[in-house]
């Protein structure tokens, strides 16, 4: 008989936890926290979503860029051995005398560095980027791959320094963390006890629930606002926003039918900020959740965290076109090309070229020309004719 998901996860992350405790990472972790379905009880949670706190100066990893830096830039290595694994193992037993290494360490570290870089190939340490190259030389790159090998499944949504606010990218959302493991407490077994506990699960579930549904209102608060500003911005009697439009308040200000549409969606947006912050329920609230059964409320998270994702998805379609629409109107031959014209060759035009057939569907659904050609209908707008 299969062992259930939920418990493959979880020992694969209290194995994580120990290998956090062992310092076997290219950084010190100092707190790992947890978020999302697993923690909230769902049965067949897809992976377990982690945030971890670090302190990135650890001098194991020093030592390892050093010994990297060796393998990388001596010429020969490559076409003396198959991998850079090879090549390190060889440097760090050879080549490196006794002084360079902690006391006793050589052998534990050698092991360690053996398990980071396993996984990469010559060609992946001659990147062409800028981004590449950078990552090389720090740790939470060579953190994450080995984190993916060898727990899979186990999701690093944030890596943060100590003491460093959150910066969860916009289509991650939840409502609640919880502590799984610290240098101070680092008894994962136990934390995960009472974290999975029923009572624990379903304070996490009803904290969810209303933070989802607080995003998905704001969502909506700010895909009404859109919708209202590209509605103004195609009357081409009203001035469009000053500047670059980051900053629109005082434009909002200035047209009726957006003051109003600018006040719901920042009354909306600072409910959901206010309860991800204190995490606090007023007492109606949960009276009302309350009476609802543990599994429909993880379903119905679940529910809302689907429709929140197609909200961001829909509320990044309708920015840009009101960006276009913005630099449509500030174009030097405003009135040479339909204003809906250029604005869907402008978006249709900007970005991947995999994301067109999505932009085409938007523009369709919502009234603008898409059987365009899009080069000569930029070219008209250069031109003025």
């Amino acid at each position: 008989m299969p062992i259930p998901r939920r418990i493959v996860l979880q020992k694969r992350l209290i194995e994580f936890c120990k290998a956090a405790s062992r310092e076997e990472l290219p950084f010190n972790v100092l707190q790992i926290l947890g978020f999302g379905s697993f923690f909230r009880g769902k049965e067949l949670p897809k992976d377990v979503d982690l945030v971890l706190r670090v302190d990135r100066r650890a001098e194991r990893f020093a030592l390892f860029c050093e010994l990297l830096k060796k393998v990388r830039f001596t010429s020969h290595y490559e076409k003396a051995f198959p991998s850079p694994c090879q090549a390190l193992l060889h440097v760090s037993t050879s080549e490196v005398p006794a002084s360079k290494w902690p006391v006793g360490q050589r052998q534990r570290l050698t092991s360690l560095y053996s398990q980071w870089l396993e996984a990469y190939t010559w060609n992946m340490l001659h990147p062409q980027t800028d981004a590449d190259h950078y990552a090389l030389i720090g740790p939470d790159h060579f953190a994450r791959r080995l984190i993916r090998r060898r727990f899979p499944k186990l999701n690093i949504v944030e890596i943060l320094d100590e003491g460093a606010e959150p910066h969860i990218p916009l289509h991650i959302f939840h409502g609640f963390e919880v502590t799984v493991w610290t240098k101070e407490s680092p008894d994962a077994a136990a934390a995960l006890g009472t974290l999975l506990a029923d009572d624990a699960v379903r304070q996490n579930v009803i904290k969810e629930v209303i933070h989802f549904s607080l995003q998905r209102r704001s969502l909506m608060g700010q895909i009404d606002l859109c919708r209202e500003e590209i509605a103004v911005l195609q009357d081409q009697a009203v001035p469009p926003p000053a500047g670059d439009g980051t900053d629109d308040a005082e434009w909002h200000a200035g047209v009726p039918r957006l003051t109003h549409a600018a006040a719901a969606s920042k009354q909306s947006y600072s409910a959901s900020v206010a309860f991800r912050t204190s995490g606090i329920i007023d007492p109606d609230t949960f009276r009302t959740i309350n009476d609802t059964d543990t599994r429909t409320l993880i379903a119905e998270a679940d529910g809302v965290r689907t429709a929140i994702k197609v909200l961001q998805e829909d509320l990044e379609q309708w920015s840009e076109l009101k960006e276009q629409l913005c630099c449509a109107r500030y174009g030097p031959n405003v009135g040479a090309v339909p204003l809906d014209e250029l604005a869907a060759a402008l978006m249709l035009n900007h970005g991947p070229s995999l994301l067109r057939p999505r932009k085409l569907s938007f523009l369709n659904q919502q009234g603008f020309p898409t059987a365009i050609d899009i080069n000569d209908t930029l070219l008209r707008a250069r031109r003025g004719y």
